[in-house]
């Protein structure tokens, strides 16, 4: 009779682990699945670069992971662009709807 509990014990903890073991196997084959898609639909809307750093709210149209200009194969530097050239420009400010009178 307990050699009988033991063999089935023995049964169950191997059938949990086996079962433990396929569903960390089968998450992580669908987890990065998913997240090659992602980037695979990223790079094709031009939202990534093609060193694989995200190109989402970036206020200089450079990669700051490889340095390369957003919409080119090549780095700023190698199409002869300086950093002073690429710096965003200054929002205007708004202009005041009545002009001052002098005092």
């Amino acid at each position: 009779m307990v050699q009988v509990f033991w063999g089935m014990f023995y049964t169950l903890i191997g059938a949990i682990g086996v079962g433990v073991v396929t569903f960390v196997v089968l998450r992580l084959i669908i987890h990065f699945s998913f997240r090659r898609a992602h980037a695979r639909e990223l790079h094709r809307e031009g939202k990534r670069c093609m060193c694989g750093y995200e190109l989402v709210g970036l206020e200089v149209p450079r990669c700051p992971e490889c340095g390369r200009a957003i919409g080119f194969d090549k780095t700023f530097e190698e199409l002869g662009i300086t950093p002073e050239e690429i710096k965003p420009r200054p929002k205007p400010s708004p202009e005041p709807s009545a002009k001052r009178c002098p005092e």
